[in-house]
């Protein structure tokens, strides 16, 4: 029976001790979870970067029906036209607003109250009231900048090995190479600008389906929520932002995209090229 005489723990006991590893899978997996348009998102944008072959709907084309095959997918033009942390900025932007004007119209609100019941006017308010007000607005901010700056954490840890589709690593290599998307003294310790600054929207999403996961996978049993309410109050801003990128897929979501130059072909793309090349090759030594 233990020290607890056999009562079950109670409610407020076991919300503060820190939450299981199946705990915070379950939570963000609810909170996570896309809506309709965003998942189409999603879906056309991996059917755009993963695609293997023109003629077939798996796998690679066969190399003799295909002349002068090139690979038929796409990748990203980098940096993103909306990178993340461009994406982030601006929200939080617009929830700093919001959260000064909740607070105002609290105090306009608790102005009223004092007037309708005790004929007093606004300065009357105490300064215990404008005070608490004030705090909760303090603690408002706080809540969402911790969110939004672990976010940004989260997606440049998570984008090179959790992130990417395998046609895409070649293009990530690339682009390290390439000065339009180098940042001197990089943020990532080689030069390279962090993956917030430079991928956009798409990859976000895909932060968000594979969130879940991710943190299953850490050897740590609460790497990011050391105890249940830090998990509540991810949840709870993953969900608010969740539903702006909804409101606001066309202004969020700018994927462009372009052809994939030679050096960011994978070793199959490239070695159907070098086979229908000998192809070709051979059959015009023959005519």
């Amino acid at each position: 029976v233990g020290s607890t005489g056999g009562r079950p723990r109670s409610r407020s006991a076991k919300s503060a001790g820190p939450p299981s590893r199946e705990d915070v899978q379950s939570t963000l997996e609810a909170c996570c979870a896309l809506p309709f348009t965003l998942r189409t998102i999603l879906v056309d944008d991996k059917a755009t970067i993963a695609r293997l072959g023109r003629c077939v709907a798996s796998g690679y084309d066969d190399v003799r029906s295909v002349p002068n095959w090139t690979p038929p997918r796409m990748v990203h033009v980098l940096p993103s036209a909306l990178p993340v942390n461009v994406m982030i900025k601006r929200f939080w932007k617009e929830r700093k607003k919001s959260i000064k004007d909740k607070a105002k119209a609290a105090v306009i609100r608790m102005a009223k109250i004092k007037e309708r019941e005790e004929g007093s006017d606004y300065s009357d308010l105490e300064a215990d009231d404008i005070a608490g007000i004030k705090e909760r607005q303090a603690a408002e901010e706080i809540k969402w900048k911790t969110f939004l700056q672990g976010l940004l954490d989260l997606f440049d840890d998570a984008l090179a090995p959790f992130l990417l589709y395998s046609q895409e690593r070649t293009h990530y290599l690339a682009a390290k190479m390439d000065p339009n998307v180098l940042k001197g003294g990089g943020e990532d310790g080689d030069g390279f600008a962090a993956p917030s600054g430079v991928y956009g929207g798409e990859h976000l999403l895909r932060l968000f389906v594979r969130l879940p996961q991710i943190v299953a996978s850490s050897s740590a049993d609460n790497p990011l929520f050391p105890d249940r309410a830090s998990l509540t109050s991810f949840a709870d801003c993953m969900s608010d932002l969740i539903v702006h990128l909804q409101k606001n897929r066309d202004a969020c979501f700018k994927g462009r995209y372009r052809e994939p130059t030679e050096i960011e072909w994978t070793w199959e793309e490239a070695e159907i090229v070098k086979q229908c090349a000998t192809r070709d090759t051979s059959t015009a030594d023959e005519e």
